[in-house]
């Protein structure tokens, strides 16, 4: 059988996830107070179950930024 030609990559489909997964997290955690301009992420550091770290990222040197929300993906599991 032949797989069907998509306009929705499986990257995009992730992505469009992650962000009803930001949306969330800002609603109830934090009462939306989040700014809009940040990057949600899941990477493991040492005992670390989040961070929030402001102006992280930037498109090649420009200076416009987007700040980093990383979870835990172990987190997730509790």
């Amino acid at each position: 059988m032949m797989a069907v030609a998509s306009s929705i990559t499986p990257t995009l489909d992730v992505m469009e996830h992650f962000q009803i997964i930001f949306d969330y997290f800002n609603d109830v955690l934090f009462k939306n107070e989040l700014p809009r301009d940040c990057m949600l992420s899941f990477a493991t550091h040492g005992r670390s179950k989040a961070y929030f770290s402001p102006a992280r990222w930037s498109k090649n040197g420009a200076q416009i930024t987007a700040h980093e929300l990383s979870l835990n993906p172990t987190l997730l599991q509790e």
